[in-house]
């Protein structure tokens, strides 16, 4: 079973979601197995099931701390850690974290206010917590402006601005994972992060879809006509399956080759990645560095990281060569690439060391690159979640959007 997909049946049991009954035990094993195949996403949820959640966190509620008054409440609103279901005690502790500031108490007490018909107050703390950019509230807004609802008027074009900021907010959360562009994984992965809304980014991106008109529409007249960006679109709706097209990978990498040779950069990364893959077709190694290489010398970050890791690791024909390796990452990481930062640090040695001093004073690209060596271990970096989280929050409240190019196919659209 896929890795991703035993963390889900945990989520699933734990949350009662997609059918399946609410069974504590059934997602510690499903948690624990995943745990047991190193899946670090896996570890919080287990650890939470696990520990008493009122000796844990109790003390600390009761002085105030905001993330122990969240995670106080969670406890209580799930029935985990010991503590018995209690929805009251729930919002309870949730508002005392969202009035001190809590973006994802005040993102929950939005929810629970409007589960109990409290439309103004639904309404205020849904507003405070997409204020701190939070991404489900930012979400929900965009709904309830959608569809008129909690007193708001229908606005469209409001509705697509939620959502789409909500896409972006959660591509920097993403920070956090390291994956393709397999949207089922991105979503799962997603949810564990943010706590909540099991269809997570998934959702985000439909609903940003319904308020956009259809990819054929929009563009094949122009991409008959020889337009390199129309084509480019088109092959990415293809390629996802959004927009009213239906996914096809064959397709997909016929038009991104057509765009790549009208000397579209962005195709070009594409056809030599799907070329290196064998999506949509054999693999092809000659192709695969081509197309890569022209991508990268029109300055297409994720083609230079490709690059940086098939030199070092000699894929697609090519020698084993460090050096031409780390100017490649080099040139992806000066675009903030967060898989090419996180070579480097591999690379060169301690992050801590290097990002910690720049990551107090603000900044979000240091904050984002020690981030990740907290969350992934990297640079011989002790794991730490907990800090991983603050720092990626950080560094997405200011709008930092390091993996854009690993996820273009989903979000062209979006930028």
């Amino acid at each position: 079973m896929v890795i991703e997909r035993v963390w889900c049946l945990g989520f699933w049991y734990e949350s009662g979601k997609n059918g399946l009954p609410r069974d504590l035990d059934k997602a510690k094993y499903w948690y624990g197995l995943a745990v047991a195949q190193n899946f670090q996403p896996s570890i919080e949820p287990l650890r939470r099931l696990q520990v008493n959640a009122v000796d844990k966190y109790g003390k600390a509620a009761d002085a105030g701390d905001t993330d122990a008054l969240y995670d106080l409440a969670t406890a209580y609103m799930y029935g985990t850690g010991g503590c018995e279901l209690d929805k009251k005690k729930a919002r309870e502790l949730y508002m005392k974290a969202a009035i001190k500031g809590h973006a994802r108490a005040q993102c929950e007490s939005g929810i629970l206010a409007e589960a109990a018909g409290d439309a103004k107050e639904a309404i205020r703390w849904t507003r405070a917590a997409a204020e701190q950019n939070q991404p489900n509230s930012l979400y929900n807004l965009g709904i309830w402006y959608e569809n008129a609802k909690n007193g708001l008027s229908k606005d469209e074009a409001k509705a697509k601005e939620y959502f789409q900021k909500a896409g972006t907010v959660c591509l920097c959360l993403c920070l956090c994972f390291h994956m393709t562009h397999d949207l089922t994984c991105v979503c799962v992965l997603l949810c564990e992060m943010i706590k909540t809304a099991a269809q997570g980014l998934q959702v985000a991106i439909k609903a940003y879809e319904r308020v956009n008109i259809d990819a054929v529409e929009k563009y094949s007249a122009a991409a008959a006509e020889g337009d390199a960006e129309a084509q480019y679109q088109l092959a990415t709706a293809y390629y996802c399956g959004r927009a009213g097209v239906a996914m096809n990978r064959v397709k997909a990498r016929a038009m991104f080759l057509t765009a790549a040779k009208l000397g579209h950069a962005l195709a070009m990364a594409d056809s030599g990645h799907m070329a290196s893959s064998g999506e949509g077709g054999p693999a092809d190694k000659k192709e695969a560095v081509r197309w890569t290489e022209m991508a990268a010398q029109k300055g297409i970050a994720c083609a230079q990281c490709n690059l940086g890791k098939w030199y070092e690791y000699a894929v697609n024909g090519l020698p084993k060569d460090m050096n031409i390796s780390r100017e490649y990452y080099q040139l992806a990481a000066a675009q903030n690439d967060a898989e090419a930062v996180k070579a480097l640090e591999r690379i060169a040695g301690d992050p801590v060391s290097r990002f910690t001093d720049a990551a107090e004073r603000g900044d979000a690209n240091a904050q984002a690159a020690l981030a990740n060596a907290y969350h992934s271990g990297g640079g011989g970096v002790v794991i730490d979640h907990v800090k991983a989280r603050a720092l990626y929050y950080k560094a997405a409240a200011q709008g930092v959007v390091q993996v854009r190019r690993a996820f273009e196919p989903i979000f062209a659209v979006w930028f």
